[in-house]
């Protein structure tokens, strides 16, 4: 539907499952393939460049490298797909008013895509509706259908759920569920026997789509409060002059739980400014006590962003938390 006669250009490397889509939504469709170098396709104005002289017509990136994209006029660009994370909200807005942009959704576990979504006025949250042969289901932790609008864990079912997890018997039994909505069509033919346990959340919305909410595991206890913590960088983002940014919960060996701001831009901003920035948007126990300005974030080989790689604060920046603890 959306690959026309044209160059296809891929990121992704070839153990990434997305590079799948990536080869044969080109090939079959007649397209020209063009896998490019480490040093092009880490960096992102050579991606620019790339785009430009070699005519690109679609190309799958990484969220992270979407944003840092040079925003050039790219004439012969029609399509942007991104998968793997999601995608900040002003890049969505800006690539969505200037090309087609496309969200594709999609545990590995569910071979690569289970949903798409056109994105329009900025919904980079919302992963849209499941494929072909693919179910979707919003449930609680008692495996009931969530009510519409409420959050619940997505449950993906259908064709493309793998068997599980090789000799690992105990995980694939943790995550690989059997499927308490099988009809009984279904189990004639043996289809739809499992549904997979995503670990993300999401909500259904009136019109059948689907909104991401977040990671499981990326929502955190601060001081007694359950965090979001995309919420808080949807705010970070938001302040003048930075480009990237994400938040993590730390905690320290005596026990202090923090949330640490991480943010690339051209240059450190005021700390206590950005502090007074989210504090106008959020609630005390939601702005982070730490903020560590980097050059670029650390990425993955599949140009995803790598939380693990990010630098632990300095003895310095965590003296403000430790202090009132100490005297």
């Amino acid at each position: 539907m959306i690959i026309v006669k044209g160059e296809v250009y891929s990121l992704y490397l070839l153990c990434f499952d997305v590079s799948v889509s990536e080869i044969f939504s080109a090939l079959l469709y007649g397209n020209e393939l063009h896998l490019l170098s480490d040093t092009i396709r880490k960096d992102s104005s050579s991606i620019s460049d790339y785009l430009l002289a070699q005519e690109i017509t679609h190309t799958y990136l990484p969220p992270v490298l979407l944003s840092l994209l040079p925003r050039n006029v790219y004439p012969y660009l029609q399509a942007i797909l991104y998968a793997g994370e999601p995608c900040d909200e002003e890049t969505g807005i800006y690539w969505g008013e200037h090309k087609k942009l496309y969200n594709l959704y999609g545990p590995t576990e569910s071979t690569i895509y289970a949903t798409c979504k056109e994105i329009v006025e900025g919904e980079v949250h919302v992963i849209g509706k499941p494929i072909v042969n693919t179910t979707t289901y919003v449930l609680d932790e008692y495996l009931r259908h969530v009510p519409l609008g409420g959050v619940g864990e997505l449950y993906i079912g259908g064709v493309g759920v793998s068997r599980g997890y090789l000799n690992l018997a105990e995980l694939t039994d943790e995550r690989f569920v059997v499927n308490p909505f099988q009809s009984e069509e279904e189990k004639e033919i043996g289809y739809n026997s499992r549904i997979y346990k995503t670990g993300d959340l999401v909500r259904f919305l009136p019109d059948g789509n689907l909104q991401y909410i977040g990671r499981n595991d990326f929502q955190v206890k601060i001081r007694g409060y359950r965090i979001e913590l995309g919420e808080i960088e949807n705010v970070l983002l938001s302040y003048a002059g930075i480009r990237q940014g994400v938040v993590l919960a730390k905690e320290q060996g005596s026990g202090i739980k923090y949330l640490v701001g991480y943010y690339v831009s051209d240059a450190a901003v005021n700390h206590e400014d950005l502090s007074m920035h989210l504090s106008g948007h959020l609630p005390d126990y939601m702005v982070p006590s730490v903020y560590v300005h980097l050059e670029e974030l650390p990425l993955t080989l599949n140009g995803k962003l790598d939380r693990r790689s990010l630098p632990e604060p300095t003895l310095l920046e965590l003296l403000s938390i430790l202090l009132p603890v100490l005297f």
